[in-house]
């Protein structure tokens, strides 16, 4: 399941991800972003690194679900 372009990293700045990245934008609640700044600020990282684990976290539960996903959509 391919979507979107990929994109390569910056030139002159150091490769953040060992992949190509992708550019997703959307929209959240005020203070959806509010608290997110805050725990950003508590958990003493950037508002993208907080996103990226929080994703990470919900992935790997949903690990073998993924996979058997990706089964059926021959993707495997």
């Amino acid at each position: 399941m391919k979507v979107g372009k990929n994109r390569m990293g910056k030139m002159g700045q150091p490769r953040k991800y060992n992949e190509s990245t992708k550019h997703v934008s959307f929209s959240l609640p005020m203070t959806v972003v509010e608290n997110l700044k805050i725990l950003s600020a508590l958990r003493r990282t950037n508002q993208t690194q907080l996103i990226m684990s929080l994703i990470n976290a919900e992935l790997e539960k949903e690990a073998g679900r993924i996979e058997d996903y990706k089964k059926l959509l021959g993707e495997e």
